[in-house]
Parts: C-alpha cells; sequence; structure tokens
C-alpha cells in the first residue's frame, strides 16, 4: 500500500507513520539530505527512510527497491507536497508524478491528512485521518490514471484539512 500525506510537522511525519502502521514496516520516501546527516542520518534510515535518487542510475535500484518493499506488504509513505511546511493547516498543490508508483505497481493508495485543533486546555493538538483505498483506473494510460488518482486524494486531503480550527503559524503569500 501507499499513503499519501501532507507535510506539516518534522518529527511527527518522520516517526508518526511507523507507529500508526505498527506492525507493518513502514518506507518513508524523503530527500537524500535526510539521511546524509552523520548520526542523525543513520536513525532515520533505521526509522525507514528511503532516500530519493540523485541519478538515473540510482533511478533503477530505487524503483526495484520500491518494488520490493510493496511486495513484503509493506507501507510506502510519500509527501507529494515535498517540503515541509510547519504547521500548515492547508493542502499545498502538487503533481501526478508521485502517483506513477501507485500505477506502476496497481496497488491501492490512502490519503494520510494531518489537521490542527485545540484540545479543552486552549493546547494545540494534531489529528490523523486516514482515507482510502483509492484504486489506480486500469482503463485509463499511465499518465491519465495518475493525474485521476491525484485529483481523488487532493480533493479528500482538501476536504479534511478544511478541519483544522487552530492555526499554529499564519502563512501569507507575499505581494512581488
Amino acid at each position: 500500500m501507499i499513503v499519501y500525506a501532507n507535510h506539516t510537522h518534522a518529527q511527527a511525519d518522520a516517526f508518526g507513520p511507523p507507529l500508526h502502521f505498527f506492525p507493518k514496516k513502514v518506507t518513508l520516501v524523503t530527500n537524500s539530505a535526510n539521511v546524509s546527516l552523520p548520526i542523525l542520518g543513520n536513525l532515520t534510515k533505521a526509522w525507514g527512510a528511503f532516500p530519493l535518487p540523485e541519478d538515473y542510475t540510482a533511478s533503477k535500484r530505487f524503483v526495484k527497491e520500491f518494488a520490493l518493499r510493496l511486495k513484503r506488504k509493506g507501507v510506502v509513505i510519500i509527501y507529494p507536497e515535498a517540503h515541509l511546511w510547519p504547521f500548515y493547516t492547508g493542502i499545498r498543490p502538487f503533481t501526478h508524478n508521485n502517483f506513477a508508483y501507485s500505477v506502476k505497481f496497481n496497488v491501492k493508495s490512502y490519503a494520510l491528512t494531518s489537521t490542527y485543533q485545540k484540545n479543552k486546555k486552549g493546547k494545540l493538538k494534531r489529528i490523523v485521518y486516514l482515507d482510502g483505498p483509492f484504486t489506480v483506473d486500469e482503463k485509463l494510460s499511465s499518465k491519465d490514471a495518475s493525474v485521476k488518482l491525484r485529483d481523488a486524494i487532493y480533493e479528500v486531503m482538501k476536504k479534511r484539512s478544511k478541519l483544522s480550527t487552530y492555526e499554529k503559524i499564519r502563512y501569507v503569500k507575499r505581494s512581488e
């Protein structure tokens, strides 16, 4: 299974999925910079970080390993927004490219959406929603199936993000 998640909290996004999906083995697709740090890099790899390839040769190995992890009934987490925006309560636009993995391997996909609320004491509380499964439309071309899957997951994530009632950081688009 592949899970697409919004990227809003460095620690919770790294350590939450292995706890959410325990006892399944969780793989977190990450930027290669996240595993290159001396001590922390080894810790994140042990926790399930799987760095994106940096060249074509590495891409072939990456796809092979990706397939193997799915075959072993693991959970692969992808953050299609790519970059972390701490405590962001919306869903940023993302392309259909990340959804090609679901199409290529014809696996069920899920949306994992983090939202933020205040608890009864007025403190920040993170609530996570899991929606799905979303299936690949095999009648469509690979690209069209990726786009359709992306649109379905994007819409459900946008709907869930509206359940946030607390905005710790207000993001404002700069006018140029």
